[in-house]
């Protein structure tokens, strides 16, 4: 196959017809123009290092945001030993319903409670 060919199913391709009208189009067997197209994205593509364990991770054009980690396991272990960088932005500031102590609770808007107890007690689940 010349390089005018794969010039040709390149551009084809970014017009947005199909790989079987540009196969029929250009009388080329479908799995080469499948080929051609592949080979293409993946010259395309970047290869970034995991921001943990420093394995490639490779970065395809068609995806918007760009990986920094290779698996959830390497970002859940990154984030726990950087928690510094964790910017904890749900905390709220209630009133128990039951003793009015203040107290700070993270991630629950509707929280009531302090504690346990106080909802038991609210409640008249007493400890016995």
């Amino acid at each position: 196959m010349t390089n005018e060919e794969k010039i040709t199913i390149i551009k084809m391709k970014r017009a947005g017809n199909g790989y079987k009208s540009i196969s029929k189009a250009l009388s080329i067997p479908l799995g080469t123009v499948k080929t051609v197209c592949r080979r293409e994205n993946k010259e395309k593509s970047q290869i970034a290092l995991c921001k943990q364990c420093r394995k490639k991770i490779v970065q395809l054009p068609k995806n918007n945001k760009e990986k920094i980690f290779c698996s959830n396991t390497c970002r859940n272990q990154w984030w726990n030993a950087n928690l510094d960088k964790v910017s904890l932005k749900a905390f709220y500031h209630k009133t128990c319903a039951y003793c009015g102590r203040p107290f700070t609770v993270y991630g629950r808007a509707d929280a009531k409670y302090c504690s346990l107890a106080c909802y038991r007690l609210e409640r008249g689940k007493h400890d016995e």
